[in-house]
Formats: structure tokens, sequence, C-alpha cells
């Protein structure tokens, strides 16, 4: 960072997607005692001869800072010069909209963070937009723009097209909730799974959409698909075709349009070694975790809802680590547990243990 009398600006990119490299920002001196947790200062750090700009995460005996894009915390003394970031003054250079998108997500769920309007000027919209839908990832930005007080400041037209997907999004999952009942009803020995199962994860139903409702039902397959034709579903386009040679059924449920697909096996054949057999209580934290980094590995590119699936798995159950390798090594999916490690420290921070980082993923 280079200081100029009141101002400063960027260098690096820990900060995206609030501060950018290149960014002017506006700076003010202020005491150690005043600092408060969530915003972003700047100050010397170790043996840099430059100040690092960082966001303030705890403050105890020591002050704990970290950028929004880097994994490692550092604590810095109370003493020293603080100056805090008001606001960005100039933003020379766009942010990749790939960091703008996960940057928002990863922030929100995060407490007591605070961005200025300011860190929105110049962001491109309409590849973060793009990248949301593809991803799957609407709902959270909209989420996050809400909670962190910059909804209000977007642009009419950016606001317009939003408002509109999280319309569809909530008539969507008040759709997905009756059908999942009617289910629940007619398979009460069917599992959820993927986005059906994770949904109690995300403070809202509505943030965690599925296409189909996906539901094990292993060797009840022919009767569960009876029990369906019998009861409001019909067979969604030439699902009837093909089930006798793939892995799943696809209904639908006529009343609300949503599709189920009934599973025989977790994946297709020879994709991986998942247990032909399993039950409700095989689907340990380690299990899933290795499981849905599997699934993110088949979709990577267009289901980055995938990867948030693990992170917010991370914040509810504490991983062992240890036991998901051995795990994901016995069902032959080590490589897509090594990659989803890999990306979840680089989008969402998650640190994983040392002997995970130093692992090169291949084969699988």
């Amino acid at each position: 960072m280079r200081v100029e009398s009141d101002s400063a600006t960027i260098v690096g990119r820990s900060m995206e997607p609030s501060i950018c490299e290149g960014d002017l920002v506006e700076i003010q001196p202020v005491k150690s005692k005043d600092l408060i947790a969530g915003n972003v200062y700047c100050f010397a750090f170790g043996t840099l001869n430059r100040r690092v700009a960082h966001r303030l995460v705890q403050k105890s005996d020591f002050l704990v800072f970290q950028g929004d894009r880097q994994p490692i915390q550092e604590e810095v003394s109370h003493k020293g010069d603080f100056f805090r970031i008001i606001r960005v003054l100039d933003r020379r250079v766009a942010p990749d909209p790939e960091f703008v998108l996960f940057g928002v997500i990863l922030l929100s769920y995060r407490e007591n963070i605070f961005l200025s309007k300011n860190s929105m000027l110049k962001w491109p919209w309409d590849r973060v937009i793009y990248l949301a839908q593809k991803h799957r990832l609407i709902s959270h930005l909209c989420y996050g723009l809400k909670k962190l007080n910059l909804w209000n400041f977007l642009e009419p037209e950016v606001m317009g097209l939003l408002e509109n997907s999280m319309v569809e999004y909530l008539i969507r999952s008040e759709m997905i909730d009756d059908t999942m009942l009617e289910v629940k009803k007619l398979i009460p020995e069917g599992i959820l799974f993927k986005g059906a199962m994770l949904r109690d994860l995300y403070p809202e139903k509505s943030l965690r959409l599925m296409e189909d409702i996906d539901i094990y039902v292993g060797e009840d397959f022919s009767q569960s698909v009876e029990n369906l034709l019998k009861n409001d579903f019909v067979w969604d386009n030439e699902a009837e075709k093909i089930s006798r040679f793939y892995h799943s059924a696809n209904l639908k449920f006529i009343k609300t349009g949503i599709s189920v697909d009934l599973h025989k096996t977790l994946f297709q054949k020879n994709r991986f070694c998942f247990p032909k057999k399993i039950k409700k209580e095989d689907f340990t934290p380690e299990f899933l975790f290795v499981y849905l980094s599997a699934h993110c590995f088949l979709h990577w590119g267009r289901h980055g809802q995938s990867l948030l699936d693990l992170y917010k798995l991370l914040e509810k159950e504490k991983i062992n680590f240890a036991l998901a390798f051995e795990v994901a090594k016995e069902y032959r999916a080590l490589s897509s547990f090594l990659f989803a490690c890999h990306q979840l420290q680089y989008w969402f921070n998650v640190i994983t243990p040392e002997f995970i980082q130093k692992q090169i993923p291949i084969g699988i």
C-alpha cells in the first residue's frame, strides 16, 4: 500500500472483492482502542516496508486480522499506527467477476462484516449475474448483498434482474416443499440426498434449490416408482425408456411440476466405488463430505452450489479430515476429495490439514 496524504493505493489482491488492486481508498487515523471488528484497516505488519490492508476479525489481547480472500490470519499487537479505510475513492481496475460472486457469498456468512457501497463501483454485473445463474448461486448473491447492506445501492436494472430471479426461486422453493412432503408420505423409507438433504444447512430453504429432488431407494426401486405413478406422478419425458438402462428414474409431480429422481445407487456404474446398499446411518459427516466432493467434481464448471454445500457442511460438522481421506481412498474418490479441498481453500478460505495440502490430486 502506498500512502498519499489521506488516501492510499492498494497493492495486492488479498481483499477482493471489497477492495481491489489499484483502488484508491480514503484512510483515516484511528487509535487501537477504537478499532471495530468487521472494519478494514491498514497497519504495519512484520518486517514489511509497507502497510497491509486487512479486515479486523477479532479484538482481544491481540488484534486478529485477515484478508477477505486469504485463509491465513495474523495477530498484531495494539501498539502501532492504524488507519481505517473509509471508502473506495476510485476503482481503477474492475475485479474478476468470480471473486465478486464468491467474495460476496463468503462475506455474507461471516459475522459483523461491513462493506461500503463504494466497493461496488465498476463491478462487472453482467458477468457476475451470468456466473451466479450458471452456478445456481443467484439467491446467495441476493442474500449476501442484502445482509451486507448493499442491496439498495444496486443499479435499478441490476436490482430488477435479481428481484425477478428471487421471485422465481421463492415460488419454486414452496413447490419443492409441497413435493417433498408428498414423496415422504408415499416413500417413507426413501433417503433424501444431494440438495434435498442439505437444505437445512442454510438459513433459508430458498437458498438451496434443486433441478429435481433426489431420493435413494435402492432395492425398492420398482415398488417406489409404482407408488408414485399411482399418486399424481407421471414419467418425465423419455424417463420410462431410459430407466431400464440407467441408475435412476425421473418422475414429475403433476400438482407442482417438480421432478423427483429415484436412485438405485448413488452414482452410475463404474464412476466411483460407493456402496450399492446404504442406510441413513451410513451418511456420517466424513462419508457425506467425500460423496459431495465426488458430486462436485462431476459437475464442476456449472455447479458452484456443490462447493458451497461443502463449505456449509464444514461450518456445521467437525469433519475428521484424516478419516475422510481414508474414506475417499476406499471409495476411489481421492482425486475429487483433494480437488474439493483445494477449491475450498482457494474460494472460501477453508484451511485443511497440512498433509492434505501437500497431496497432488492424481487418479480417482
